[in-house]
């Protein structure tokens, strides 16, 4: 549990969040789900966050600063500990994966990475 990476989903999850229901009520193709998601996401960040930076100036020019600091650092520190608990979870359900089908798993890997690199 990290209160620094729940502080940063509250945050910096909003704008975020309507940016992903924006793509999925606005896109029927699946090709472009993603891209409408991170511009939709994206924009609405900047937005949020010079409308949270301009109140918190305005009323409390010290807090407004602090925040200033604290909202990209604490959405950095909640993506990284997503990322982390992501890899965690799959490395917990590979645990379970016996055998023939691991075997499987790991040439479709390699058959992947040939092509990266």
């Amino acid at each position: 549990f990290s209160p620094l990476a729940l502080l940063g989903y509250i945050l910096n999850g909003l704008p975020w969040y309507v940016g992903e229901r924006i793509a999925k009520e606005k896109t029927s193709n699946a090709e472009f789900y993603s891209s409408i998601k991170l511009a939709g996401g994206g924009l609405l960040y900047v937005l949020y966050w010079l409308v949270i930076s301009v109140v918190s100036v305005l009323f409390a020019w010290k807090t407004g600063l602090m925040l200033l600091i604290l909202l990209p650092a604490s959405g950095m520190i909640a993506c990284w500990y997503q990322l982390k608990w992501t890899h965690f979870i799959s490395w917990i359900r590979s645990l379970g994966i016996k055998g023939s089908k691991m075997e499987m798993i790991k040439i479709k890997r390699n058959e992947i990475d040939k092509h990266f690199n």
